[in-house]
């Protein structure tokens, strides 16, 4: 959550006030150029990760009676699950597994200093370029931010990202995007 869901949402709740403020003229305002300040961007988004913090910990949730065990399970019945060998019954069974990213087996990308969606969110200059990889819910909504509040010389904010989410739905394609 700490590194996925909740940053990502914060950047995405940045990147839709660009948007909006950038297309202003839609519902009849004049239109707005807007400079994004991309370090007080990510301040922002380590903030809302630390605000969350407390109320997503084990700790939290041992402290409201949940027991917490952390290890290799699998479901054996409706009301059974198996954790690390140990055979648990219970009414309510919650399997928060998180994920972890993929790093692909690329030529040449472990020669690169790459980002995973663990490390993006440590940035505190943007990347002139970025590619994401990865069609996932946390590739797709950083690729669809990005392309809505980074700029590369272009006012709609659709040059500084590029993803296959764009070409799948995620994010609409521009003229510039599409080429013969």
């Amino acid at each position: 959550m700490n590194t996925g869901c909740v940053p990502s949402k914060a950047l995405l709740r940045v990147a839709r006030q660009v948007h909006e403020t950038r297309h202003a003229h839609v519902i009849g305002l004049p239109d707005t150029t807007l400079a994004v300040d991309f370090p007080q961007v990510m301040r922002r988004v380590q903030d809302v990760i630390r605000s969350i913090q407390p109320h997503d910990s084990v700790e939290r949730f041992e402290s409201l009676g949940v027991e917490c065990i952390a290890g290799k399970a699998r479901i054996v019945s409706p009301w059974e699950v198996e954790v690390n060998g140990r055979r648990l019954s219970t009414r309510s069974i919650i399997l928060a597994t998180g994920a972890r990213p993929l790093v692909p087996q690329l030529p040449g990308l472990s020669k690169v200093d790459f980002l995973t969606s663990d490390t993006v969110w440590n940035l505190t200059e943007a990347p002139r370029r970025l590619v994401v990889l990865g069609g996932g819910p946390i590739g797709c909504e950083l690729a669809q931010a990005c392309c809505a509040a980074w700029r590369d010389g272009d006012d709609r904010g659709n040059g500084g990202a590029h993803s296959s989410a764009r070409r799948s739905g995620g994010v609409r394609p521009t003229r510039r995007d599409v080429r013969s």
